[in-house]
């Protein structure tokens, strides 16, 4: 006999903080480049974000890092997901800066999987070209097909973390370039 799985269980999320919108927001700023995407937060509510109702209520604040692809002129490239899908990354040199003075610790040292409130965040794009130099060629075969002359990617300028527990995803998250 099959094993019972309660209904509760079947619809598990990572997290609750986790929502989707990394494919919303790249139909709304489809033909745009370094547009504010995600906006700036406040040191002092960052520290306590759960009680901060603004910082709350968007959903954007919150991902996931599944990858670090490479580390270029201080620049920390990844990349970070939402409950549904996963978006190329840029941590720029003052965010990775300001995090690894905070925190005592690297960006990359045990930080995959694990949830990021973050901010200031704008919404660039890259060729491919430039795409294999930051993230290789693995993820330039992603976009064979795709009929895509540059891809966009998110350049965060605020990252902190949220949650330490790094729990794993439980389904594979896929790229959002192919839905959009």
């Amino acid at each position: 006999m099959p094993p019972f799985i309660p209904k509760s269980r079947s619809n598990a999320v990572e997290s609750v903080y986790l929502h989707g919108w990394v494919r919303d927001m790249l139909l709304e700023s489809k033909t745009s480049q370094n547009i504010a995407v995600i906006p700036r937060v406040d040191p002092d509510e960052a520290s306590i974000p759960l009680l901060s109702r603004r910082i709350y209520a968007n959903r954007r604040h919150f991902v996931k890092i599944t990858k670090f692809f490479q580390v270029h002129n201080y620049s920390v490239y990844a990349s970070v997901k939402d409950s549904q899908h996963q978006i190329l990354s840029q941590f720029t040199p003052k965010c990775v800066s300001e995090f690894e003075s905070r925190n005592r610790s690297r960006i990359t040292s045990d930080t995959v999987n694990t949830l990021f409130m973050i901010g200031d965040a704008k919404l660039g794009i890259m060729v491919v070209d430039e795409l294999r130099h930051y993230f290789g060629e693995k993820i330039v075969s992603l976009f064979n097909g795709l009929d895509m002359p540059y891809i966009p990617y998110l350049i965060i300028n605020q990252a902190f973390i949220l949650d330490y527990d790094q729990v794993e995803a439980f389904k594979m998250t896929p790229f959002v370039y192919q839905y959009i």
